[in-house]
Parts: structure tokens; sequence; C-alpha cells
């Protein structure tokens, strides 16, 4: 009977069926008993099997293990102290013993990476395991080799300072590798970011003191030589290498040694020279033509291309820049950083070559220099370069950078703060690229007076000062918890208020006065009431300004405060409270006549009384001022407001002449209106003759300038004048040909001709306004300029038209 699968519920009913199968006849039941045996046997032999496996297991010993080590089989060793890790647990005397082996095995690795950068990552693995060896013990009679072994993984994963620490300390254990320590230890120094020439003097004389293979000898005397270069004692340096045999091994290096003792000899001497002894600075050039031709023969003599080779080569070009042949240098060190482009001396010379392009001038290829430099540093925690500390590369780009602003190349220097993104925390990039844009907006505003398109560059000087203050506001950010966090506020609200984003200011000024309540207390009221001035938030302007003038009575900001606040009062027609705010500083008598502030309270005073239509008071008032200060840039809308005001005050007896009288009475106010009309025009004239002079250096001033032609007109139909004022209107029509306003003067010249009994030629001008008008573009802006609309001047010209047709006729 056949075994059906869908039979089968549980393994009960399984073994039930297989013994009716089997039943069924003697063959099958053997089937059964010999798969049954089988499956017996099997697990039998597994059992032992696992068996031999854990007892083999417990047979593995660190012993083990350190005899594979010590028969370089890194395999097996590796193998075993895994298996040791995880195996059962080691005594206190072993438990470091894995890990030492790990250590040992992982620093054999690194020696064989042909990356740098694999190098130093398997050098610092390598010292992690040694030092949690370290911590658990290391094997017995180990511990010298493992504490060296310990120094050198950590110099050479570039954790120079902990390496020097542990290599000192096996030094004074007595370790059994002195030598090799002492090495180390002297190149560790001279690699520091400011190399140390003594300690590494006082490791290399220990090292020369030992007995000392030829080879390692002569390395040891080179190197002594190369620290007494640095240390420019070259009587010793000459000395030194004068007793390496020109038999001996190192004779490339050598020879490099001899070029550098040759170039740093001249180098001193032309500083020397330059001081007044004229001797030596001739006795240089020998010096670097000696120099460079030993930069060559060590480049020939080095065969594998070592590190004497890259040395010779930055030396070569080296030499060039202290000759001041800045083309040769920058093409020698342009040859190095292209045959060496990620070595020390490969980033060391693209550095120099930027900086000799800066100084050229060329700012385009300078920035692509420093873009060269920073590319060959990937990670700034693992650079080590000892002609080129990472201090060192700091202190350059942040020179060139300062450089760059200093020569208004704002655009380069932007650039080069995006590139030296690898070399600062996030912090200093964005204090870089804020001072930058806040240089570059300041440039743009004091130079826009002189520029072609002076508007377009106050525009982008704005800008340019805007995105300093989010910069700023940004560093704030990033610096909150530190003394500079209100400094920081400070700098952006000024940069947006400079940039004319008022509620950008007043929102970071908030921010400041509640952080920072004594410090800038009342420039910061000041600045904030003139934003919120500037934003036509009026009652809060006046609000800052008193706080400002009230708590801050002796802060010098009140004064500036006080003109403000009047200027706000003034707006909202409070002139009585904007007098006395400008009395204060002109009376008061703690402002001089010399202070800014009241020589500008001074004007402003003046002008309000302009506006409050007390003319004869403001005239006094900006005369004397313009007497005072005729080189002011306030004296030009001070005397265009003389104008006005002389004007203005002829209005009233000008108006009551009509209604004199007496014939005494008609001839005192013709006196007074002819004054002050007189001086009217006068002044008139003599600003728009300052203006011409001067130029036309703001759309104020070419308002003044129209509007002192439309007045004088104005002023010479009042006198009676009626043919010079025809003069002056036509003046207005010809200077301002495309401009509405043009439309009321030809208006005003068909008056003066009708005055002057002349109605065909006032109807001509009516003619000619309405021709004018036409010519007009679509676009034409009338209500900015005139009283009326388009389509409202077509009607009054064809209106008068008519009447001056009808006149004629």
């Amino acid at each position: 009977m056949p075994v059906s699968s869908s039979g089968l519920k549980n393994p009960a009913d399984f073994v039930l069926r297989l013994r009716e199968w089997g039943a069924a006849n003697w063959l099958r039941n053997v089937i059964v008993g010999s798969v049954l045996l089988a499956l017996l046997m099997g697990t039998g032999v597994a059992w032992l099997l696992l068996a031999s496996l854990a007892v083999k297991a417990d047979l593995i010993t660190v012993q083990l293990a350190l005899n594979a080590l010590d028969e370089h089989d890194l395999e097996r060793a590796e193998t075993l102290a895994k298996r040791l890790r995880t195996g059962p647990a080691l005594t206190t005397a072993e438990a470091g013993g894995p890990l030492f082996i790990l250590g040992s095995i992982k620093a054999a690795h690194a020696d064989s990476q042909w990356s740098a950068e694999r190098e130093r990552s398997d050098y610092l693995i390598a010292a992690r395991y040694l030092e949690e060896a370290r911590a658990l013990g290391f094997p017995p009679g180990r511990e010298d080799a493992a504490l060296f072994l310990l120094g050198r993984s950590l110099l050479s994963g570039n954790e120079l300072e902990a390496g020097i620490g542990v290599l000192e300390e096996a030094l004074q254990q007595k370790n059994s590798h002195a030598a090799e320590i002492h090495a180390l230890l002297c190149d560790a120094h001279l690699a520091a970011p400011a190399p140390r020439l003594p300690e590494a003097q006082r490791h290399n004389d220990a090292l020369l003191s030992m007995e000392l293979p030829s080879e390692q000898r002569v390395d040891a005397l080179l190197t002594r030589a190369q620290i007494l270069i640095g240390q420019q004692q070259f009587a010793d340096a000459h000395q030194t290498l004068d007793s390496v045999s020109s038999q001996e091994a190192g004779q490339s290096r050598r020879e490099m040694l001899e070029g550098w003792l040759l170039l740093e000899q001249a180098r001193v001497k032309l500083q020397t020279g330059a001081a007044g002894d004229p001797a030596d600075a001739g006795t240089a050039a020998a010096d670097l033509s000696q120099a460079e031709a030993k930069f060559i023969a060590a480049q020939s003599l080095d065969r594998l291309a070592t590190n004497v080779t890259r040395l010779s080569m930055y030396l070569y070009a080296d030499a060039a820049a202290v000759k001041g042949d800045a083309n040769l240098a920058i093409e020698r060190f342009a040859a190095t950083r292209k045959v060496h482009p990620e070595t020390a001396e490969g980033i060391a010379a693209a550095l120099r070559e930027a900086d000799l392009l800066r100084q050229q001038k060329d700012y385009d290829a300078a920035l692509g220099g420093y873009r060269r430099a920073l590319k060959a540093l990937h990670d700034p925690k693992a650079y080590q370069n000892p002609w080129l500390p990472l201090d060192a590369l700091r202190s350059r780009f942040i020179e060139a950078h300062a450089a760059l602003v200093a020569e208004s190349q704002f655009a380069s220097a932007l650039a080069a703060v995006d590139d030296f993104m690898p070399l600062f925390d996030e912090e200093r990039q964005v204090s870089l690229r804020a001072e930058t844009l806040e240089a570059w907006g300041k440039f743009l505003r004091i130079n826009a007076a002189t520029a072609p398109e002076p508007g377009e560059q106050l525009r982008e000087a704005r800008l340019r000062l805007r995105e300093a203050g989010v910069g700023f506001k940004q560093l704030a950010r990033l610096r909150f918890a530190t003394s500079r966090y209100v400094d920081d506020l400070w700098r952006s609200a000024e940069c947006f208020y400079q940039g004319q984003s008022y509620s950008h200011a007043a929102e970071t000024l908030n921010e400041y006065l509640n952080n920072e309540p004594h410090r800038r207390n009342a420039q910061a009221l000041l600045r904030l009431g003139q934003c919120y001035l500037a934003l036509g938030r009026l009652n809060e302007a006046i609000a800052a300004f008193e706080e400002c003038i009230e708590f801050q009575p002796y802060d010098a900001a009140i004064y500036q405060a006080r003109i403000d606040c009047a200027r706000a009062y003034s707006t909202l027609l409070d002139l009585k409270n904007a007098e006395q705010l400008l009395l204060e500083n002109i009376m008061g008598g703690t402002l001089t006549p010399q202070s800014p502030e009241w020589r500008t309270s001074q004007f402003e005073l003046g002008h309000l009384l302009h506006e409050a239509g007390r003319y004869v008071d403001a005239v006094k008032r900006l005369e004397e001022a313009v007497e005072r200060y005729p080189d002011d840039r306030q004296a030009r809308l001070a005397r265009y407001r003389i104008a006005e005001s002389y004007r203005q005050a002829a209005a009233a007896p000008l108006e009551a002449l009509s209604a004199a009288n007496t014939v005494s009475e008609r001839e005192h106010l013709q006196d007074t209106v002819d004054n002050y009309l007189g001086n009217a025009l006068r002044h008139y004239g003599d600003v728009q003759r300052e203006i011409a002079a001067h130029g036309e250096n703001s759309e104020e001033d070419r308002a003044m300038r129209r509007n002192c032609y439309m007045l004088q007109g104005s002023v010479l139909f009042d006198l009676g004048r009626f043919k010079e004022a025809v003069e002056a209107y036509s003046n207005v029509a010809t200077l301002y040909q495309n401009e509405p306003f043009v439309l009321e003067t030809l208006v005003q010249i068909a008056h003066c001709w009708n005055r002057l009994n002349d109605n065909v030629k006032a109807r001509g001008q009516i003619e000619q306004a309405k021709l004018f008008l036409d010519r007009l573009p679509a676009d034409a802006d009338f209500v900015g300029s005139t009283n009326l609309t388009r389509q409202e001047w077509i009607l009054l010209l064809d209106e008068m038209s008519r009447w001056w047709r009808q006149a004629s006729s």
C-alpha cells in the first residue's frame, strides 16, 4: 500500500504507516531497518566530529597565535586571534594577547598599502587594537615591541602628539627599540605643525651617540644638517655635511641639503643687504646659482624619484622666488605640483604659485591655483606637511582672502571663501562670507557717486549689504552661546539698515535689545527708531527715539535721536514738538556749532520753519546755516529752500497789493514783493549755476535744477517781466523735451504772451503743446510729474485753444 503525502497528519502517523508498509513483506522490512541504522550511525558520527572540534578549540592558545605571528603566518595568526576572542574566556594575563596580535597584523598590512589614505587608516585601526590591548595588558615579554608598535602606529596615523607621548614613555622604560624610537621622534618633531627643532635635535643627538650601521648614521647626520639649516646654524650645517663622505650612501639627499643650505644663506644675505650691507647682497646671487645646480644634481642622483626629488624641485622653484624672478618661480612651482600633485611639496608649490599669480594681479589664475591646492587636501585631519603645516596653510588662505578684499576683488574673494570650505569649520566660513559681502557693499556704496551709473551701483551695494546682514544673522545663531552673539546681531542689523532692509534691521535690533540691555543701548534705540521712521511706523519710531533720549541722557546718540524724532513729528504735522527737539540741540549748550548734529539741527530747523509757513524765520535760519557751512552737502538744498521761502513769502503781500486802498500802501507792498521775489530769483539762479558747475549727482539734484528753471519763470511772471519769463520757461522746454511736465511750461508761456497782449502767439503755444502731447509715449508718467492725466490735458488744451481762437478773432 503506497504512502500518501496527504495522509501525513503528524510524525506518529508517519511511523505507523511506515511499520504497516514494512510489515507487508520481508524485503520492505530490511529496507526500513537499513535506513534507520544509517540514520543512527550518521548521528553518532556527527556528535563525534563536533566533540573533536570542541576539543581542538580548547587546544588553541595565545602562545599558538603568537608563534604564528612570529613566523609571519599572518592569516593563521589572525584566524587564531579572532577565535580566541570569541572562544572561552581568557585569563587576565592573556586578555590583551588577541588584540595585540590583531594590532600587529593591521600594522603589517598598513606597511604594504599603496594608498597613503589606506595606509593611514590601517595604522589607526592598528593603534586602536594596541591601545585596547595595553589597557588589558600586553602579552608577557612583548611590552617593548608592543609599546614601540603603538607609538609608530599613532605617528603613522597622523596622531602626532599621542604617538610622541607613547614613544617618550617607551624611552623612559629603557625600551629595546631606543634607536628606532629616537629616529621616529626626531622625524615627528620635524613634522609638527610648528617644527620643534630643539626637540628634534635632542633626539638626533641621542641617536648619533649610539652605535649605528653606516647607512643609518649617514641618514642621521643628514637629518642633523637639516635641523641646523632650519635653525640658521649654517657653519655647523656645513661641518656636518662635510663629515659625510662622497662615497657613502645618501648622496642625492646630501646634494639637496647642500643646495638648501646655500639657498637659506642667500635668503639671509639678501635680507641683510636690504638692511644696508650690499656686500652680502652681492654674494647672494652666487649662492643661489650654486644652490640651483645642487638641486638639479640631487634630482639626477635620486634615480628612484623619492622625496629627495620632490623637495629638490620645490626648493629649485623657491630659489627663483628668492631671486625675485616671479615668472620663473611660477613656472617651476607649476612643474612641481604637476609632477607631484598630492604630495606635501606639490601642495606647497601649488599655493606658492597661486600667491605669486595673485601678486601679479592675475586673480582668475590665482583662484584656480588656490583651488588646486585645496583639491589635494582631502581630509584636514589627515593632513601633514612639514613645508606647509595646517595652521600655516589656514593662515596663508586667510592672507590670500584678505589681499583679494584689499584689492577690491570681492567676487574672487567670495569664490575663495566657498573653495576654502575644507579648511575651516562652518562658523569661520560664514564669518568670512559675511565680512566679504559687508566690505563689498560698503565699497560699492562709497564709490557710487563717481560711478557711470550710480543708481545701479547703489542697488547692488544694498543687495550685498543685505546678504551680509543674513550672513551675520546666521553667524549669530552659530555663536548663540558665546559672548560674540550680540556683536554678530549688531553687525547684522547695521548691514540690513545700510542695505535698506529696514524690517529685517528692526527685527534684529529688537533681538539685540532683548539680549544686550546695556552695551550700545542708545545706538540700538536710535537705529531702531530710524528703521521705523523709514518704514513709516511713526509712532513706534517716536517711542524708540524718546526712550533713547530719556533713558540715555549722557550718550552722544541722543543728539541724532532728537533730529530724527523731529522728522517723525514733522511728518505727523506736530511741528511744535519737532521745533522743540531741534532747539534743544541748538540751544542746549552741550553741542557746539562745530559738531555735525548742531549743524544738521540748524538746517533741519530751517526746513521745518519753511514747512510751517514761517518763511521769514526759515530764511533767517537757513541763511545763517549756509553762511556757516557753505560747502556742506546740505547747503544746496538749503539755498533752494531759501529761494522757495522768499517766493512763498511774497504771496501774501502780492495778494494784498490788489486790495490796497492807498498809493503809499501799494508802494510799500510792491517794494516788499519786489524784494522777496528779487531775492528768490537770485537764489534760484545760484542753485541752478551750482548744479550746472558740479553736475547732477542725484535724482534730487535733477529735480531741483528743473524746478529752478520753472520757478524762475514763475517769479519773473509775478514781477511782470513776461518776456524774461518766456525765456526761462523756454529753457525748460528745451532741456526736458520728453517729460510731461513741459506741458505746464508751454501753458505758462501762453499766459505770458497773453499778458503781453499777443494772443496769436499764446494760441501758437497751445497748439505746440498739443503737438508735444501727441508725441509723448503712451506709457508716459503724467500723474507723477503733473497734476493732470493725459485725457485731462487733452481736454484742457482743446478748451484753451478754443478760448484763444475766439480772443484772437
